[in-house]
């Protein structure tokens, strides 16, 4: 693909729209200031990002632009933040909080256009400076015009965020392009470890770095991210939290060890929970939590301050990814903590049988019952479910995916990005070419083309579909 060619359905504000908008759930669930628990349907929600994109597109924004995205107690800041993406601009969120000095240096050192707060600011509004954007202009925006113009498709390395928070050493920031926060978006699929509908509360401030790490990742599972905009002492936090059933927390270290001090177990039933999120350097209030409700302390580690936290001259990293995109989003990632100076590690099962000149690159994960016959090579960043059979000296490229029960036979090479169904069967000196899906059961008798869909009935490629588009694949 040349550089200069769009990434069509890349837009990262347009696939989390669209997320939302295919579930039939709640995208929100808040706590008001006066007690009230208020939820907000997906379609409702998702409904208002195309308006926002118009009403931004309205106000002058072109693809490239930065937009500050305040975030607050008003739910609709999340709309219009995917609003700004949606419309091709570069969304720069901050906590509506964040005092009047600091968000002007933001403002500068992003080189802000506009300035995005749901309710009006008129102390915002500076001569010169960045066009401020309220949602009461969104009633002159006409929805048939909204709906009917496409999400801009951004080209390789287009900007979409440019996340800023507080350190010791003063104000940082990091930027994503549209193609990296996807590739983020879906490898957090897993570790928030979500369903559809199903609640996350994170205690983060809006805006936050941490915030918008969840609303990218939830959305694009069609979760329900909690919002509690009432003071809580830790009696009445439990009571919330027995009473909403969420399936993940984020809270802060301190947060969870007095929670954990705050009841005995036998008092509070918090069996939904099973993924307590945090992202503390110290982990031991999430700890003693874990103990105290029989929840999984996770912590959560931003990609780019990995090499701070854990540095690659002390650590291995495994990426752990399924076959999403066709392996893509497993790539990317394995390049990135390689790129990053890690070293990758594999794995293969004590109980797989692996001839002893096998040769096994990085990142690659071979389950047990695996039968490895002499001679075989097997790629980087591959992952072979339990009880495949590898002929003698076949060899499987970089990037691929085999489920269980497969056989490959002798001399035979699988490509790179490919992904074997369940109990399928290559035959000998068969070339299996890269980006091919191999549907369960198949027979494949000769060779294959690249980027086809292979399913019973001999090795006849369906003709309907590509692998790429099954895959969901974007480049």
């Amino acid at each position: 693909m040349r550089q200069d060619e769009p990434l069509e359905f890349a837009n990262a504000g347009a696939l989390v729209a669209e997320a939302v908008a295919q579930s039939k759930r709640y995208a929100i669930t808040q706590l008001d200031p006066t007690g009230v628990i208020q939820r907000f349907v997906s379609a409702d929600v998702a409904g208002e990002v195309p308006l926002w994109a118009q009403l931004m597109r309205e106000q002058g924004l072109e693809p490239g632009d930065r937009a500050v995205v305040l975030a607050g107690r008003d739910w609709e800041w999340r709309c219009a933040l995917l609003g700004v993406l949606y419309a091709g601009g570069v969304a720069v969120p901050c906590p509506e909080s964040t005092p009047a000095a600091e968000l002007r240096a933001i403002e500068a050192d992003a080189g802000a256009a506009f300035v995005v707060s749901i309710p009006a600011r008129p102390d915002l509004v500076d001569q010169g400076g960045p066009r401020v954007v309220s949602a009461d202009q969104l009633e002159t925006v006409e929805a048939a015009k909204a709906l009917a113009h496409r999400p801009h498709s951004p080209m390789p390395g287009d900007l979409g965020l440019i996340l800023y928070w507080q350190r010791v050493t003063g104000l940082q920031g990091t930027m994503h392009a549209h193609s990296s926060r996807v590739a983020q978006d879906d490898a957090a699929e897993h570790w928030l470890g979500l369903g559809e509908g199903e609640r996350v509360w994170c205690t983060a401030a809006d805006g936050s770095y941490d915030s918008i790490w969840l609303l990218l990742a939830a959305w694009r599972k069609g979760a329900n991210i909690v919002t509690v905009d009432l003071p809580l002492d830790l009696d009445a936090q439990l009571d919330l939290l027995e009473k909403l059933h969420p399936a993940a927390l984020w809270f802060s270290n301190e947060e969870y060890g007095a929670l954990a001090s705050a009841a005995p177990p036998a008092q509070v039933d918090l069996g939904s929970v099973r993924r307590a999120l945090v992202d503390d350097e110290s982990s031991a209030g999430a700890v003693a939590f874990e103990e105290a409700f029989g929840t999984r302390a996770t912590p959560i580690v931003a990609l780019d301050e990995l090499p701070s936290r854990c540095p690659p001259t002390e650590h291995l990293a495994f990426v752990a990814i399924s076959s999403t995109h066709l392996n893509r989003v497993r790539m990317r990632l394995y390049e990135a903590v390689k790129t990053a100076g890690y070293q990758c590690a594999s794995y293969v099962s004590s109980s797989a049988f692996v001839w002893h000149n096998v040769t096994v690159g990085e990142n690659t994960f071979i389950f047990e019952n695996n039968v490895l016959q002499h001679f075989v090579e097997i790629g980087d960043n591959v992952i072979l479910c339990s009880c495949n059979h590898i002929g003698h000296r076949s060899v499987l490229r970089s990037h691929s995916y085999l489920a269980s029960q497969v056989v490959v036979s002798g001399f035979c090479e699988i490509g790179d990005h490919c992904f074997l169904g369940v109990n399928c069967t290559i035959a000998d000196n068969v070339r299996v070419a890269p980006d091919c899906i191999i549907g369960a059961g198949s027979l494949i008798l000769r060779d294959t083309r690249q980027g086809k869909v292979y399913r019973r009935r001999g090795d006849r490629e369906s003709p309907r579909v590509s692998s790429l588009d099954l895959f969901r694949v974007r480049e």
